[in-house]
């Protein structure tokens, strides 16, 4: 059909009424993507969907996921070989992984009421295996759990205990130098990464160490004691490895998530279908449409119909 007849038929407008309903952006690109269809299999199967989500609506609630993001962009940085995205990253695009399975198994037991939505909800290629890899494994803010891998459990128990370690020796160090006068304040802090006591800058040549850092005024350096010098080293090599591992676990879970990159794709495109029919169904039942009857003949008999 050719734009001025569409223009005139207000289609698009039509398509800016269903939009509202729509609930993810995978719907919203399959809204974006729908038009005129002239192929009687096809117009037949459109139909029966259309009333079938109607019904689900009504009698089993509104059809499709809400609350996801768009998983375009990650599915992009994803895709060129050896790519290693961030952890938020892999996280949503593990919770549309999740969503498209749930809505899978959410028809898949109850195929016999709505045997044509199930047909769609079954093409949702089964991404469990995936999912339960890394699943529960990403912090809301990014972090990775320490159940993440045995090496990173191990690695972040070693830096805990070193710190208590170092915290303890900084402490002891600060009580026999405040008795002496040398302290501007009498904390542990941490500068460049390394466990530091603050020290009186006229004070400096009184307390052995490596200083890393003054304060703003100038009054106060930043002292790493000499007895504190291995911890402190050992404390930054095993935050390298804890990097490292975090670092391996992404690279490993991305490449996971690119083998299975086709059906994340395609579980994408059913979840958007059935979310625009969810659309649909919405807009049919507030509209109090109805699905029109036998479209096969070349004539169409539209008794009491006003547009939309």
């Amino acid at each position: 059909m050719d734009p001025r007849t569409l223009t005139a038929l207000e289609f698009d407008a039509l398509k800016n009424l269903i939009a509202p309903f729509i609930r993810t952006p995978l719907g919203h690109r399959a809204l974006g993507a729908l038009g005129p269809c002239w192929d009687a299999a096809e117009i037949a199967k459109r139909k029966t969907l259309s009333s079938e989500a109607m019904r689900h609506h009504l009698d089993g609630g509104r059809l499709g996921p809400g609350g996801l993001e768009d998983p375009g962009p990650i599915l992009e940085r994803l895709r060129p070989e050896g790519a290693v995205i961030e952890a938020i990253p892999i996280s949503r695009l593990v919770g549309v992984m999740q969503a498209a399975d749930d809505l899978r198994l959410s028809l898949a037991a109850s195929r016999q009421g709505w045997p044509h939505l199930w047909e769609v909800a079954s093409g949702i290629p089964d991404l469990r295996g995936a999912t339960r890899v890394i699943a529960g494994k990403i912090a809301a803010d990014g972090r990775l759990e320490d159940s993440a891998s045995p090496d990173l459990a191990r690695i972040r128990h070693r830096i805990v205990d070193l710190e208590a370690r170092l915290e303890r020796s900084l402490q002891s160090i600060l009580e026999r130098t405040a008795e002496r006068g040398l302290l501007q304040d009498s904390f542990v802090t941490i500068r460049n990464g390394r466990f530091v006591i603050p020290v009186r800058a006229e004070s400096r040549a009184s307390v052995p160490g490596i200083v890393h850092g003054a304060s703003g005024t100038g009054a106060t350096v930043f002292v790493e004691p000499m007895e504190t010098l291995e911890p402190n080293n050992e404390l930054v090599t095993l935050r390298d490895e804890e990097l490292g591992e975090i670092h391996r676990l992404l690279a490993e879970w991305s490449e996971l998530l690119r083998t299975r990159l086709a059906e994340i794709e395609t579980a994408c495109a059913r979840i958007g279908h059935l979310d625009l029919l969810g659309a649909v169904a919405v807009f049919g039942v507030n509209y109090r449409c109805t699905v029109a009857g036998d479209t096969r003949s070349s004539q169409l008999l539209l008794a009491d119909a006003r547009h939309p």
